[in-house]
This record gives structure tokens, sequence and C-alpha cells, in this order.
């Protein structure tokens, strides 16, 4: 029923001013974000014109269809990303013209197109801010002559260009931020420099394979002040050094290549006194195991992230008397890691929030997981493929409140371990248990039971039957987002009768088989009934929060 006593006039969203609906939109969910766009005209119109609310949203085209005059098109979609992906475009005529004029990025991967059809593209996208060709053959580039304006690019990122590419696109970005080129051969080298020497004026980041000439060329560009690199080498690092001793601004560093170091990162550390970022691919050449110590030379270091061969664990020495007090991230793939070192390094950064773990060698799991129990600033744990050679008999648990999300991937943990593990983080919010073959239908009501904060769960490949799809039949409390993916054991009718059950205040997905989509994705669930009560919901949320916003501008 209607109340009375309140004007029509609280309740029309015309009367917030644009600053305060983009402010309250930005609280929504994705999900409930695409379903405001189908509410009014108005709302559609605001978020339409925000650019920071619209790039949350990515059109991707099917894989294995050709674009040619054929193919419909796109005209109604309002998305300001765009993805190509393992596909030949032979022709965007007549519909990209007013798609294009919308988009700000465009990405090709492993597309093939000729070069009249990619410049009609980019010659429609006059808001465009970010380029990516990665892997890309783009035909018919040698000879181009031509001129090709893209004022207001900001990104450009390019993979193994194809012969001649780097001579279209090098006079027209004049207001490149950030560079990628990456995999170019020697011929690609003096359009390379042309371009840098281009946009010197603008250019904060640059990720190249650096040599003797990219190296001396931009040594004499005194417009060029980077604040960020990727570097790759194929030699040795004196190059790499020198790079840095010009640049001492860097604040975000990537480095791959042969003879890395923890001397030569050392070095690394005390030429860039503001390294924040750092991530480092070590080769299969190299053996030793890699000093630690140069993380003392580096005390703003907030990201680190080593990577080493998928040959052979890199292994990690001196970590404990290493010192981080910054270090918020910490990414580690093909490391062995030293459990008494390793804990004692984390017992000191008590600023980290996320540690990612890629097929790394563990040889004590229960020093390691009582370690991320008493970090107090820890919030995401990602362990993948973890290698642990002997499983202690009986799990130990600690209990850590600020862990919001757990995403696994390890297919022989055994199940007391898993279990307590889980229960270790309370307070989880988001949970991925993927390829792991004691997760079943136990472990599912243990979580519905005990994990009352949990939003979104979603489980890959383990053995779980429709017990545990009926689990959820229940008040399903606070969760938002059920996955179901690769499992066998569970059947289309009882996700289905969830679905229904549910409602779509909980989003049901049960994935069967790995085909790709023959469709335009938009990631927008095709039943437009089911936006009925999210689009209720969301209406409630905007107003509910709007008036608490109201409060805090009186």
């Amino acid at each position: 029923m209607s109340n009375p006593n309140l004007q029509t006039s609280v309740l029309d969203p015309h009367r917030f001013p644009p600053e305060l609906l983009e402010h309250i939109f930005r609280h929504l969910a994705l999900r409930d974000l695409k379903s405001s766009l189908l509410v009014c005209r108005h709302w559609r119109d605001q978020i339409v014109a925000r650019s920071k609310l619209m790039t949350r949203m990515v059109l991707r085209f099917p894989e294995n269809r050709p674009l040619d005059r054929r193919h419909p098109g796109v005209w109604q979609v309002l998305a300001r990303n765009v993805s190509f992906s393992c596909c030949s475009v032979i022709s965007v005529e007549p519909w990209w013209a007013t798609f294009g004029s919308k988009l700000v990025r465009i990405d090709l991967n492993k597309v093939v197109v000729g070069l009249p059809v990619l410049l009609a593209m980019l010659r429609q996208t006059a808001k465009l801010k970010e380029l990516s060709i990665v892997d890309s053959i783009v035909l018919k580039c040698e000879g181009f002559k031509g001129n090709l304006q893209l004022n207001d690019l900001e990104v450009l990122k390019i993979e193994r260009p194809s012969p001649g590419l780097l001579n279209v696109l090098k006079r027209g970005c004049s207001r490149l931020k950030v560079l990628h080129v990456t995999k170019r051969s020697v011929t690609d080298e003096p359009d390379l420099l042309e371009l840098v020497r281009t946009v010197q004026g603008t250019l904060k980041e640059l990720y190249a394979e650096l040599t003797e000439t990219l190296l001396e060329a931009i040594s004499e560009m005194d417009q060029l002040k980077l604040t960020g690199a990727g570097l790759g080498h194929e030699e040795d690092t004196t190059l790499t050094i020198e790079f840095c001793r010009l640049f001492t601004c860097v604040t975000i560093l990537t480095l791959k290549g042969v003879g890395i170091s923890g001397s030569i990162l050392a070095e690394i550390g005390q030429l860039l006194p503001n390294l924040k970022e750092l991530s480092v691919s070590f080769d299969c050449l190299t053996i030793e195991p890699l000093s630690m110590q140069f993380l003392r030379t580096m005390p703003k270091l907030e990201n680190l992230s080593l990577v080493g061969d998928p040959q052979h664990f890199k292994k990690l020495g001196l970590i404990h008397r290493s010192w981080c007090p910054s270090l918020k991230q910490l990414q580690l793939k093909h490391i062995a890691l030293n459990p008494d070192e390793t804990c004692q390094f984390l017992a000191t950064s008590d600023q980290v929030k996320s540690i990612s773990m890629f097929q790394c060698l563990l040889p004590n799991w229960t020093q390691f997981t009582q370690t991320l129990g008493t970090l107090p600033s820890l919030e995401q744990i990602t362990m993948h493929h973890i290698v642990v050679p002997e499983w202690p008999r009986i799990p130990t648990q600690s209990t850590n409140h600020s862990v919001k999300s757990l995403k696994l991937k390890i297919q022989a943990i055994p199940k007391p371990h898993l279990e307590t593990l889980i229960n270790s983080f309370p307070k989880l919010q988001t949970l991925h248990l993927a390829e792991t073959r004691t997760v079943d239908d136990a472990t599912i009501q243990l979580i519905r039971n005990r994990m009352e904060q949990l939003r979104h769960l979603a489980i890959q490949s383990c053995p779980i039957t429709e017990k545990s799809v009926r689990a959820f039949f229940l008040h399903p409390r606070k969760l938002e987002k059920l996955e179901f993916a690769f499992v066998a054991g569970v059947a289309d009718h009882e996700v289905e009768r969830l679905r229904q059950k549910l409602g779509p205040s909980v989003e049901v997905s049960l994935k069967k088989h790995a085909e790709k989509e023959n469709y335009i994705t938009f990631e927008v669930r095709p039943d437009v009934k089911d936006f009925t009560l999210p689009i209720i919901g969301a209406c409630v949320a905007i107003l509910l929060l709007s008036r608490v916003v109201l409060k805090m501008f009186k």
C-alpha cells in the first residue's frame, strides 16, 4: 500500500542530480546494473552517459564464426567494449558505423583481418581509448601511405605484430599513455622507435623487448618520463640496469629474461626508490635459489609476482631475513617454498591482502595454513595445483575473520584438511572449489550450514550429486550467485527446480559442456522475464540508498 504522507516527487528519480545517481548506480552489482538499463529511459540515459559504469560491460563475438556481410551485426547494444577472438573479420558493414561510434575499447585476439577492414573499423570509433591486437594477422599492411588518426587512444597493445602494422599506427596515436609491443621482429624496430618518439610527451608505460638500439634511442628522448615498464632481454641484464638508471621514477616493473638474480634485483631496487609493483619471470637455466634480500631495497613495494619455469620449481632462499612492510599482494607460480622461512616472512607482512599460489611446492601444509590465520589484513587466498609431498595425519585449524575470498583447485587434498581450511575462514563471501575430488555432498552441506556470509559459491568438476543442489532449497541466507560447472552428478532439471525455487534473487547456473558459444554474448540472461524481480530489487535499493545519501547532502 502507498503512503499518503509521502509526496510523489520524493520518489521521482528525475529530481536526483546526475552525480548522485551515478554514486548510487556504482554500488549495484553488475547484474542489477544491467537490469536498471531496462527500467526507464531516464535511468538508461544516466547509466549510458557515465563511462565508468558502462566500461563494466563487454560484448563478445563468437569464436570460429567469420564476420561478413551476411552477419546480422549489432544495432541496439549499449556496450562500450567489444572482443573478437579466433575468427576472421571480412566485413562489418553496414552496422559498424553506429555501433563503433560508442566504443572505447577493441580487443582482437587470434583474428585474421585485412587492413582496409581494420582501418574502416578504427576510423569509425572516434572515442576509442584502448586497442589490443594479440596474435592476430593483419593482411596487406605493407606499403601503407595513408593517414589514420586515433586522437583519443591512450592504450595500445600489440603482441607479435604483423609486418607493416606498426608503420600504419605510428603517426596516428599522438596521445598514448601505455604502449605494449612484444614479440616483434627486427624489421619492426624503426617503426617502434618512431612511435615512441612521437608519443614521448604523453607516454607513461612502455612494455617491449629491450635492445641496445631501443635503449639508445629512448635515452635521447628528453620528454619521455616513464613510470611503468615491462622489459624482456635475451642475453644479460646489463640493458635492464641501464634502463633503470635512466628512469628512476618507475613504480611498476615487469622483468623477463636470462640471468635475473637476487643481486640484480637488489641493484634495481636501489635505482628505483619508489617501486611499488614488481613482476619477475625466471628462465629455466638459472637453477640456484633466489635470495630474497632484494626486498630490503624496496620498502614501498606493494605487489610482488614471482614466476618460475614449468619444468622445475624455482627455490626461494633467505626469505626469512627479508622485510617488506608495504606488501599487499603476493603471487607465486612454479615456486618451491621453504616452509620455515616463508612463514617467518609472511608473519612480518601484516599488510598482505591477497596471496595467490599456482603450481607451487608446499612442504609443510600445517605451518603454512596456521600462518594464514595470523595475517590481520588478509582478504583473498587462491591456491591452484599445490604440491604437498606429505599431508599431515591430523589437520590443525586456525581462524581468520578477515578472509573474504577462497579459491581452491587442489585435486588430492584430504577431506579433513579441506573442511578444516574452509572452517578457518567463517566470514567467507566467495568460495570457488574446482577439480577437487574430495568435495562431495557432505562438503556442500557443511558450507551451506556454516558459511553464513557466503554470497558466491562456484563448484567445478567435483564429484557432487543432486543432493548438493537440494541443499539450497531452504533459505540460502545471503547467497547471490551459485555456479555448477562440469559436474556429472547434477541434472539440468534439478538446477532448474532450484532456480524456480529461489527466483531471480539468486543467480543459479549449470555448465555441462565446454562447447564454444555460437552467438554474441552480452552477459545478459536471455529470458527477459528473469529481469522482473532484479529490476524491483534494483529500484528498491536505489530508492533506499538515495534517501541515505540525500540526508548526507542536507
